[in-house]
This record gives structure tokens, C-alpha cells and sequence, in this order.
């Protein structure tokens, strides 16, 4: 289109955030947290570490999830096999960081996208007076 000769990708927005999570027991408290609780959203940091081959270095990698769990999967349940409950987050905030690096930032609510500390929706802020 418009003379171009290939088709190009361009920014059209994100798609919607989702996370899925799979649990090893049936805890009362997830339950508790499902759908919009009293209009909050659920706030979850999930921690891990990445080590390189051959290295002793360890880096902390820190997920910061808000949303609501959408949706709850109860699986199959067999005998003699361990039942696992597979939840649904809708996210609208996510924020990953490595190694004290904050990589990436979205907060749909507050219309910031920062991918490495640049915030690519600053700009359309300015020009929505936002």
C-alpha cells in the first residue's frame, strides 16, 4: 500500500497481556483472588535466576505482574495423579528486570510502554496532552 512494494509491520499497539500459571495444590486463598476483588487488581513478583554456561555469576530476572485471575482450569483429575489448578492472569501492568535492569515496563492503565528505559509512548502523551 501507498507505493510501497512489500507489505511492512507496523505499530499498531500491543496485544492484550495474559499469564498462565500452574499450581501444584488447591490453595483457598488463590480462590479468593479471583475476578476484581473490591475493584483491585492482584500484584504477583515472580523470581528466578539465569546462570550462563561455565559461569558463577547468577542474575536475578524479576517479573512484576497486575491484573485479575480471569480464568481457573481444574484439569483432569485421575486417580493416583496429582491435581494442578492452571489460573489465567489478565494483566495490565508487567515489568521485567535482569540484573537490576529494568527492560521492560508497560503499564496499559497509565500508557507507558518503556522498552530499556526509553518510553515509547511519551510522545503521543505530549501529543494528546496527556
Amino acid at each position: 500500500a501507498g507505493g510501497m512494494d512489500i507489505p511492512i509491520n507496523i505499530d499498531m499497539g500491543m496485544e492484550k497481556l495474559e499469564a498462565d500459571f500452574t499450581f501444584a495444590e488447591y490453595d483457598t486463598e488463590l480462590f479468593r483472588l479471583f475476578g476484581l476483588i473490591n475493584g483491585n487488581s492482584v500484584a504477583l513478583t515472580l523470581r528466578g535466576g539465569m546462570q550462563g554456561s561455565g559461569s558463577n555469576d547468577i542474575e536475578a530476572v524479576i517479573i512484576n505482574l497486575r491484573g485479575i485471575f480471569k480464568e481457573f482450569d481444574f484439569g483432569n483429575w485421575k486417580p493416583a495423579e496429582k491435581a494442578t489448578l492452571k489460573c489465567t492472569v489478565a494483566a495490565h501492568y508487567y515489568k521485567l528486570t535482569i540484573g537490576g535492569n529494568e527492560l521492560i515496563e508497560i503499564d496499559a492503565e497509565n500508557m507507558i510502554r518503556k522498552i530499556n528505559g526509553v518510553d515509547q509512548m511519551a510522545l503521543l502523551q505530549t501529543v494528546l496532552g496527556i
